[in-house]
């Protein structure tokens, strides 16, 4: 994003303020399995949004529901 896509960068800021909760996506670091999280939810997501092939807020939007469930599953109680 960046300087490079600020257009992208501006909806990935207007997405998480306009999401109530978006903070919560946060603790994905935190989780025992957030290398697969990353490398098979979210980086796959990325090329089409560096190739102008999808918005970053289409694409987070759609990454939501699967994050929260992996967040659900692997945060500690």
């Amino acid at each position: 994003m960046g300087a490079k896509h600020p257009d992208d960068g501006w909806d990935f800021i207007r997405y998480q303020a306009d999401t109530p909760g978006s903070a919560q996506l946060d603790p994905i670091g935190h989780l025992s399995n957030w290398r697969d999280v990353y490398t098979q939810i979210i980086a796959p997501r990325f090329p089409k949004v560096w190739a102008g092939q999808a918005a970053i807020s289409d694409v987070l939007h759609a990454l939501k529901p699967r994050l929260q469930a992996q967040v659900a599953k692997g945060m500690p109680v």
